[in-house]
């Protein structure tokens, strides 16, 4: 019995979510473009969803100026104009993740290695891969 637990235990520890993971870093991203959509709602362009305003609309993220690097899940490097809006996060794994929306309303994600908001910008590697892959 008490190999078993111990097994159990095994098991929990291998297959809990870990934190820094890339569910935290896509979920940081998708909450920094809630925030720039809603800026871009009241101010009709995204010119106003720098780092410092976001910060504002989404205290639970941290974010830092487009050509600062993201080390952290948790931490979301920014770009912003009128016409797009751009996000980058390192996971702890150290694939950075980011996502970029248009003033028409298209959306992108990626991967990349520079994690900066002006690299998301003008980043060219669409679509985030498959959890685990």
């Amino acid at each position: 019995m008490a190999f078993a637990g111990v097994v159990l235990i095994a098991l929990i520890v291998l297959f809990r979510p870990r934190a820094g993971g890339e569910a935290e870093v896509r979920a940081s991203l998708r909450t920094a473009l809630a925030a720039a959509r809603t800026v871009r709602e009241r101010d009709g362009s995204f010119a106003g969803a720098t780092a410092l305003r976001l910060r504002q609309e989404a205290p639970g993220v941290l974010f830092i100026d487009p050509d600062e690097a993201s080390n952290n899940p948790r931490v979301v490097s920014v770009f912003a104009s009128a016409s797009v809006w751009a996000g980058a996060a390192r996971a702890e794994s150290g694939t950075c993740y980011w996502i970029r929306a248009s003033a028409e309303g298209a959306t992108t994600y990626g991967t990349g290695s520079d994690c900066t908001g002006e690299a998301a910008r003008r980043a060219s590697r669409p679509a985030w891969p498959a959890p685990g892959s």
